[in-house]
């Protein structure tokens, strides 16, 4: 593995400079502290920032992950360029704190992002993961796309456990939102896009109707959607404020095709618990499969 490591000072940068890069048999990438500041860790072809070709986790404990393991610890952010990005077999690319999150593929965002952009195809399939989670602080955002010339244009998340997530775990933590860019999604076979919180308030960066609120979920410039066999899109609180489901919502063109299909299968934003209070789902569009 590459490491880097603090206790309670800045842990050093991890820069990968790369055309294909494949992380299998329980290989990792790690910058990691306890109270400190975590390292950065970025991939790219060069030091333009340049999209790498292909970038692969595959099996069981194969990461790239940034942790701070103490309270007040910060960890560093993940920034990934890279054109293919498959995530398999129960890797993991992924960020988490007591109280702080932060990862950024591939991107320009504050700490506590996930950024990818330049990405043509992302694969997270047979239990592979992307998250950013906290237990009682702020976890980050995950952005895909979001500042690229074009949309991911296939989005797969295929098989129990594969799953887009921001997470906060305890009671007071904050969720945070997931944002992707793509053409065409699909969701299935258990496979699962979250933000989740147990009792947060959610809070808004705006005020009124068109507050983007935390822990929600936003997919911008899609045509195609498939949620299948289980697969599930949602927002969710326990006894807290849930946030939003929002899909090609502002100036993005209506979605072309929607199909929700197979026993499980949901788009929803709910409060599981008595005094929990759900978000909304709103969904431009023209073709409606349910």
């Amino acid at each position: 593995g590459l490491f880097t490591e603090a206790t309670t000072g800045s842990a050093g940068e991890i820069q990968i400079t790369v055309r294909d890069l494949i992380i299998d048999a329980g290989a990792r990438i790690s910058a990691r502290t306890a109270t400190g500041t975590a390292g950065d860790i970025n991939i790219n072809a060069n030091a333009n920032d340049s999209p790498a070709e292909q970038v692969t986790l595959d099996g069981d404990r194969s990461r790239i992950t940034a942790r701070a393991s103490k309270k007040r610890g910060i960890p560093g952010e993940i920034s990934i360029h890279a054109e293919d990005v498959r995530v398999s077999n129960n890797a993991q690319i992924t960020a988490g704190s007591t109280t702080q999150n932060n990862i950024n593929i591939n991107g320009t965002g504050g700490l506590g992002n996930v950024v990818l952009e330049d990405v043509v195809h992302l694969n997270i399939v047979s239990g592979g993961e992307i998250s950013v989670r906290t237990i009682r602080g702020t976890a980050g955002d995950v952005d895909i796309n979001l500042n690229s010339r074009q949309p991911v244009a296939t989005l797969l998340l295929d098989g129990d456990a594969s799953r887009i997530t921001a997470r906060a775990t305890r009671a007071n933590g904050d969720a945070g939102n997931v944002n992707i860019n793509a053409r065409h999604v699909t969701v299935s076979d258990s496979a699962q896009i979250t933000a989740a919180n147990r009792s947060s308030e959610a809070s808004s960066n705006t005020d009124g109707d068109d507050a983007t609120v935390d822990s929600s979920i936003t997919l911008t410039n899609v045509e195609t959607l498939d949620v299948l066999h289980g697969g599930q899109i949602n927002v969710r609180t326990r006894t807290g404020a849930a946030g939003n489901v929002e899909i090609n919502p502002d100036n993005s063109a209506p979605l072309q095709t929607l199909r929700v299909s197979g026993n499980g299968s949901l788009i929803t934003a709910r409060a599981i618990a008595e005094g929990g209070d759900a978000g909304r789902v709103q969904i431009k569009g023209r073709n409606f499969t349910v």
